[in-house]
């Protein structure tokens, strides 16, 4: 099962997938810039990533 949540700001967009782990797929427009794994992290600890992407801070 594959779940996912969306996070945009601006022209930046970040995508949480849930699989065995959470991926955060970070794009600028509509160009995927990095898919970044999170082994062993929490849910909130994948949203904290998609927010620092869109607020510029990674």
């Amino acid at each position: 099962m594959t779940n996912e949540a969306k996070f945009k700001k601006e022209n930046r967009k970040a995508v949480i997938v849930e699989e065995t782990h959470y991926v955060v797929k970070m794009y600028v427009g509509d160009e995927l810039a990095e898919e970044r794994p999170l082994y062993g992290h929490s849910k909130r600890y994948a949203e904290d990533c998609a927010e620092n992407w869109e607020s510029g801070v990674i």
